[in-house]
């Protein structure tokens, strides 16, 4: 990293982040005087205020996708559990 330049905007009566802003240079090959610049900024506001999600019309609950997921990892196991000896039988 080259040219490293940044600053945070802290409010004066919460003390709480308000912007962070960050640039800087990149140099992919040491043999060129090439660089890329990346610069971010971020914007901070309304902390602590109520936020609403709501997920896509589209999307799958979690543990729908995790049941589909174990099941297939599962199913095979479950035709198996015929050939393993029952451990209780034996200890008696």
């Amino acid at each position: 990293m080259r040219d490293f330049v940044g600053e945070i905007w802290i409010g004066r009566a919460d003390k709480l982040p308000r912007k962070i802003s960050l640039s800087f240079g990149v140099q992919t090959d040491e043999n060129k005087n090439e660089k890329v610049k990346v610069t971010s900024v971020s914007i901070f506001s309304a902390w602590n205020q109520p936020v609403s999600i709501e997920a896509p019309v589209e999307s799958v609950p979690l543990e729908e996708l995790m049941s589909e997921m174990m099941s297939g990892m599962l199913g095979p196991a479950e035709d198996n559990t015929s050939d393993v000896p029952d451990k209780k039988s034996k200890s008696n």
